[in-house]
């Protein structure tokens, strides 16, 4: 069977299974296929017409048959792009989504210090902390960056990533809503906490629920409860002039905004690509 053969039959497959557009069943079947094959995606053009090997045959049909199942691409594949840097990626920390990226972008929009001390909470992947940080390298600033979550799992995939990306890092893996006895402060402060409803988690698409870790997606009874406890502890860890950015739930702005505004803080609401509120910036 030819490359163009198997990515045209595997593409049809996929898009009746999983009722995905056309569009996103060639993505899937082309980030399978890179996979399988370790190919370009422009390799897999020139090569369209020749066959495929035996044994990457053999990967990319337990691969094709993993995400019919409903298991993510990225699971898959152990990979996810964010920002545009690539990130190491399994089942031990959610997947990083475009939208998050509303918080780096805002994060560098702000932040006008060359040397910065920053703090990623509930960090999983480390896509939001090492972003930001990569940025900083790019930019000719410094940085120094603490890595916590309570996952002893996703720490090592964080401490992974930092190493993909050329990137120093501090990791911890402890409870925030333990609270955060750091003995620091810093300039700016991601946290991405689960803010799920944990009545509706199982609502959520097969993809989410079945594959992507119910510890970093559970929020409490109404979502918040991670909000709460940072909430007690921020201006401890923040310095005077600096900003945190929360990721929260579409629907979540007033209400996340108003347990920082009952401590004193001041509050901003910033739009993912969606215009859905996305980000909620403390200071």
């Amino acid at each position: 069977m030819t490359f163009y053969d198997l990515l045209s039959l595997s593409e049809k497959k996929l898009q009746a299974a999983l009722n995905l557009s056309l569009s996103e069943a060639k993505r899937d079947v082309e980030d399978i296929a890179i996979y399988a094959t370790k190919l370009s995606r422009p390799e897999l053009l020139i090569r369209r017409d020749e066959e495929v090997g035996i044994t990457h045959k053999a990967i990319f049909d337990k691969a094709l048959a993993d995400r019919i199942a409903g298991k993510p691409v990225q699971y898959i594949t152990n990979n996810a792009c964010f920002f545009g840097y690539d990130f190491f990626v399994n089942e031990s920390c959610l997947i990083p989504r475009v939208d998050s990226e509303v918080l780096v972008e805002n994060a560098l929009k702000d932040c006008t210090r060359d040397d910065v001390k920053v703090l990623d909470l509930c960090c999983g992947s480390g896509c939001l902390g090492l972003s930001f940080a990569k940025q900083m390298v790019e930019k000719n600033r410094k940085y120094e960056l603490t890595m916590l979550d309570i996952s002893s799992n996703a720490i090592q995939i964080a401490r992974l990533n930092a190493q993909k990306l050329g990137l120093k890092a501090k990791f911890m893996v402890a409870d925030i809503l333990q609270g955060l006895a750091l003995d620091e402060r810093f300039d700016v402060i991601f946290c991405n906490p689960p803010y799920i409803e944990t009545a509706e988690i199982a609502n959520l698409d097969k993809q989410v629920k079945d594959f992507e870790p119910h510890l970093a997606l559970d929020g409490g009874d109404d979502g918040l409860k991670f909000y709460r406890a940072v909430a007690e502890n921020l201006k401890s860890i923040m310095v005077k002039d600096g900003k945190a950015y929360f990721e929260i739930g579409y629907n979540q702005g007033q209400t996340a905004s108003e347990i920082f505004t009952a401590k004193g803080f001041d509050v901003e609401l910033k739009k993912d690509y969606g215009k859905n509120d996305r980000c909620l910036v403390v200071y």
